[in-house]
């Protein structure tokens, strides 16, 4: 029973680890995402001709 008990503590804290590890890694792309989209955004604003829209960001 006791080691019934110990090996579903010791899976729970390795999926614990893997979810904690993936949010992470997810939590930490998101500003790089984000960072991205806006590099293309300003790329498409400079492309484009209009030169409202590309003062509009900064």
């Amino acid at each position: 029973m006791v080691l019934i008990y110990y090996l579903l503590m010791t899976f729970w804290l390795e999926m614990f680890k893997l979810n904690m590890i993936l949010l992470a890694t997810i939590v930490i792309r998101i500003p790089l995402i984000y960072d991205c989209l806006h590099i293309l955004r300003y790329i498409n604003t400079k492309v484009d001709r209009n030169p409202k829209i590309s003062e509009a960001i900064p």
